[in-house]
């Protein structure tokens, strides 16, 4: 092997070691989006269980009730809803 295989073999070595760290980054990355994407998708189905509750209860949200009310009529709902 003259000194520039050498070199170039060296450099080859080099640029593997960097694209291995690159792509166990990249896998890093993707596990952290798929935890986001089930987060975020638990959070949608949360505030859609909240509207149904408000949907369903909007006949005793009319009368003018105090936040600890609503919080608790949206609670009762949900709970109702979860055992089904």
């Amino acid at each position: 092997m003259t000194a520039l295989d050498v070199r170039v073999t060296a450099g080859f070595e080099r640029v593997e070691d960097r694209l291995g760290r690159v792509e166990h980054g990249l896998a890093r990355v993707e596990r952290r989006v798929g935890q986001l994407e089930e987060r975020v998708g638990r959070v949608e189905e949360r505030v859609g269980q909240v509207e149904v509750a408000i949907l369903e209860t909007r006949h005793d949200l009319k009368k003018k009730v105090d936040r600890d009310e609503v919080e608790g009529i949206v609670e009762g709902v949900l709970a109702r809803r979860t055992r089904r």
